[in-house]
């Protein structure tokens, strides 16, 4: 498997079991997604993870 492959798995595995906290699309890891894009707190936050 391709090292670049196998690195994105690693990720995404860690990511395992994070869920929304307080609310629709709230919570400290959503917010960090969310962060990563230039988005803020509360927008939608799927393809931010996928990003």
């Amino acid at each position: 498997m391709h090292k670049l492959v196998r690195r994105a798995l690693e990720i995404a595995g860690s990511q395992e079991g994070v869920r929304e906290v307080g609310g629709p699309n709230q919570g400290p890891q959503v917010n960090e997604y969310l962060k990563s894009v230039g988005l803020g707190p509360g927008a939608r936050w799927c393809a931010a993870f996928v990003y």
